[in-house]
């Protein structure tokens, strides 16, 4: 994917693969974290895309944003 200012998205094959189990866990369960999740990483590729983010932010944990997991 390339943006405006000349940069480029790039993924490379671990991010597609943590994508795709993403996406297909995500398709099983509509309302479930991994659903959430997808939307968390497709917003931040749009922001991206968008110019509203340049990936060069330090990662964090913030409570509103946690996906929970349940046995």
């Amino acid at each position: 994917m390339t943006f405006g200012g000349g940069d480029r998205l790039v993924a490379g094959p671990d991010f597609d693969l943590d994508y795709r189990r993403i996406d297909v866990a995500a398709s099983r369960n509509p309302s479930g974290p991994d659903a959430a999740l997808r939307r968390q990483v497709v917003r931040a590729m749009l922001d991206l895309a968008a110019g509203k983010i340049n990936g060069h932010h330090a990662l964090s944990y913030r409570r509103e944003k946690a996906i929970c997991a349940t046995a």
